[in-house]
């Protein structure tokens, strides 16, 4: 609780745990990139199938963006980013576990879900922490957590993928405790919206 206290006093301390939170998430989303030859060797996929994995994280995505854009406005920030690093957990569960195609599908689906959910929400925090509520210095911020993180997953990946015994399960349990630890770090940032609604029937998904 004294933690929470002195980082909730602590605008510059708060607004880096977002962004970091931003990174992890987005770092799920290129993770796999690199492994993706070694799927087609193990699933024995081509090229058409490869690229069809791909855009299921788009698919995810525009879903998330479609139905889920005011979630933060209605539940609040931290609300809302507890639900997208659940589903990344899922996404990386389904990767960890996959035996067959379709499970890339459905990882990749839900990874476009978990950061077109963490997005927004992130975002609009960093903004809202940031002085004054400086939306240029925020973006900046969220820019560089996402490049950050989208660009180091593959290297991380990459790099185990080459000197691991197991190259697809090392780097998702990883990121499974990756993920764990981000759950209880966004705990600690001050929310800053309040809820709006009382009853799950009130949600709007427009």
């Amino acid at each position: 609780m004294a933690l929470r206290q002195r980082i909730a006093r602590s605008a510059s301390a708060a607004r880096w745990i977002v962004a970091i939170a931003f990174a992890v998430v987005f770092f799920g989303a290129t993770l796999p990139s690199p492994l993706y030859p070694l799927y087609r060797s193990a699933f024995g996929f081509g090229g058409v199938t490869l690229t069809l994995v791909y855009a299921a994280y788009v698919v995810g995505n525009v879903a998330a963006l479609l139905f889920f854009a005011q979630l933060s406005d209605q539940i609040g920030r931290r609300a809302a980013t507890l639900p997208a690093i659940g589903v990344g957990i899922l996404s990386t569960a389904a990767f960890l576990f996959a035996n067959a195609t379709v499970w890339l599908f459905v990882a990749r689906a839900l990874s476009g879900l978990a950061t077109g959910l963490a997005a927004g929400a992130l975002t609009a925090w960093i903004a809202e922490l940031e002085p004054d509520g400086d939306r240029t210095a925020a973006a900046v911020r969220a820019s560089a957590a996402n490049f950050t993180g989208s660009g180091l997953a593959p290297l991380f990946a990459g790099t185990l993928a080459a000197v691991a015994s197991q190259p697809l399960r090392l780097p998702y349990i990883i990121y499974l405790a990756m993920l764990a630890g981000l759950a209880v770090l966004v705990l600690l940032p001050p929310e800053t919206v309040p809820a709006r609604i009382d009853r799950m029937r009130d949600l709007s998904f427009r």
